[in-house]
């Protein structure tokens, strides 16, 4: 596997994080999902989380795969 594949795949996923938690952020109104901002808003903080879930499970997967030192 590439190794700069993870990487890749971490900036990707702390982007779209970043992304979501500002528009979320700025949209957010405190309304009911009939307020188009407020419906966005949770749309993009649904977006936040699953980019941190998605952080978290890429650190575990690139602590358990990392490579070896071989002698």
């Amino acid at each position: 596997m590439n190794e700069r594949r993870p990487i890749h795949i971490s900036i990707a996923l702390a982007a779209s994080a970043a992304v979501g938690f500002v528009g979320a952020v700025l949209l957010d109104i405190e309304g009911d999902w009939g307020e188009p901002r407020q419906a966005a808003a949770d749309i993009l903080w649904i977006i936040f989380l699953l980019s941190v879930l998605g952080l978290v499970v890429a650190g575990a997967r690139m602590l358990v795969h990392r490579p070896r030192a071989t002698r």
